[in-house]
Protein backbone atom coordinates (compact mmCIF):
# COMPACT_ATOMS: atom_id res chain seq x y z
CA UNK A 1 0.00 0.00 0.00
CA UNK A 2 3.14 2.53 0.47
CA UNK A 3 4.25 2.20 -2.55
CA UNK A 4 0.76 2.84 -4.00
CA UNK A 5 0.57 5.88 -2.08
CA UNK A 6 3.98 7.05 -3.48
CA UNK A 7 3.12 6.44 -6.92
CA UNK A 8 0.34 8.25 -6.26
CA UNK A 9 2.44 11.32 -4.60
CA UNK A 10 4.48 11.07 -7.55
CA UNK A 11 1.90 11.54 -9.71
CA UNK A 12 0.23 14.40 -7.73
CA UNK A 13 3.85 16.18 -7.68
CA UNK A 14 3.68 16.43 -11.50
CA UNK A 15 0.65 17.41 -11.86
CA UNK A 16 1.47 20.40 -9.41
CA UNK A 17 4.39 21.04 -11.38
CA UNK A 18 2.71 21.15 -14.77
CA UNK A 19 0.29 23.57 -14.20
CA UNK A 20 2.17 26.52 -12.63
CA UNK A 21 4.75 28.97 -14.47
CA UNK A 22 7.23 31.48 -13.28
CA UNK A 23 8.32 34.99 -14.03
CA UNK A 24 10.86 35.30 -10.97
CA UNK A 25 14.04 33.81 -9.99
CA UNK A 26 13.92 30.17 -8.94
CA UNK A 27 14.12 29.24 -5.42
CA UNK A 28 12.12 29.01 -1.89
CA UNK A 29 9.00 30.96 -1.66
CA UNK A 30 8.15 32.73 1.30
CA UNK A 31 7.36 31.03 5.21
CA UNK A 32 3.67 32.44 4.76
CA UNK A 33 3.42 30.71 1.13
CA UNK A 34 4.64 27.29 2.96
CA UNK A 35 2.85 27.55 5.98
CA UNK A 36 -0.50 28.36 3.73
CA UNK A 37 0.37 25.59 1.45
CA UNK A 38 1.01 23.15 4.68
CA UNK A 39 -2.49 24.44 6.12
CA UNK A 40 -4.21 23.34 2.07
CA UNK A 41 -2.12 19.77 2.36
CA UNK A 42 -3.08 18.63 6.31
CA UNK A 43 -6.73 19.76 5.34
CA UNK A 44 -6.45 16.56 2.66
CA UNK A 45 -6.05 14.08 5.43
CA UNK A 46 -9.18 12.27 6.33
CA UNK A 47 -10.55 13.10 10.00
CA UNK A 48 -10.77 9.62 10.72
CA UNK A 49 -6.60 8.94 10.10
CA UNK A 50 -3.92 8.98 12.61
CA UNK A 51 -1.17 8.77 10.64
CA UNK A 52 1.32 11.33 12.44
CA UNK A 53 1.98 14.55 11.55
CA UNK A 54 2.06 16.42 8.11
CA UNK A 55 4.89 18.93 7.38
CA UNK A 56 5.60 20.85 3.88
CA UNK A 57 9.26 21.14 3.92
CA UNK A 58 9.50 23.59 1.23
CA UNK A 59 7.78 25.25 -1.61
CA UNK A 60 10.26 25.97 -4.67
CA UNK A 61 9.96 27.88 -7.50
CA UNK A 62 12.30 26.95 -10.59
CA UNK A 63 11.67 29.43 -13.87
CA UNK A 64 14.04 27.59 -16.09
CA UNK A 65 11.55 24.46 -15.46
CA UNK A 66 8.28 26.94 -14.76
CA UNK A 67 7.18 24.55 -12.21
CA UNK A 68 6.76 25.04 -8.14
CA UNK A 69 7.83 21.82 -6.45
CA UNK A 70 5.77 21.36 -2.79
CA UNK A 71 8.31 18.89 -1.06
CA UNK A 72 6.14 17.14 1.83
CA UNK A 73 7.22 14.80 4.12
CA UNK A 74 6.87 10.90 3.65
CA UNK A 75 3.89 10.59 6.17
CA UNK A 76 2.00 12.30 3.56
CA UNK A 77 2.37 9.04 1.36
CA UNK A 78 -0.16 7.18 4.08
CA UNK A 79 -3.22 9.42 2.41
CA UNK A 80 -5.24 8.26 -0.03
CA UNK A 81 -5.25 9.78 -3.23
CA UNK A 82 -7.71 10.07 -5.95
CA UNK A 83 -7.80 11.89 -9.01
CA UNK A 84 -10.09 14.18 -7.44
CA UNK A 85 -8.62 15.16 -4.75
CA UNK A 86 -5.19 15.84 -6.41
CA UNK A 87 -7.20 18.17 -8.44
CA UNK A 88 -8.75 19.96 -6.05
CA UNK A 89 -5.59 19.94 -4.00
CA UNK A 90 -3.56 21.62 -7.16
CA UNK A 91 -6.50 23.91 -7.29
CA UNK A 92 -6.52 25.29 -4.04
CA UNK A 93 -2.63 25.46 -3.88
CA UNK A 94 -2.18 27.16 -6.76
CA UNK A 95 -4.95 29.84 -5.35
CA UNK A 96 -3.09 30.26 -2.82
CA UNK A 97 0.30 30.89 -4.22
CA UNK A 98 1.79 34.26 -5.07
CA UNK A 99 0.15 36.44 -8.24
CA UNK A 100 2.71 35.57 -10.36
CA UNK A 101 2.52 31.61 -9.73
CA UNK A 102 -1.29 31.27 -9.95
CA UNK A 103 -1.50 30.35 -13.61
Amino acid sequence: MKRIAKSTLAAAVVTVNALFSTNSVAGPLSELTRVNVQKLVEATVPSTMSIGKIEVKSVVADDAKRTVTVDVNETYAYVPFTHDSISRLVKRVAHDLPQQYAD
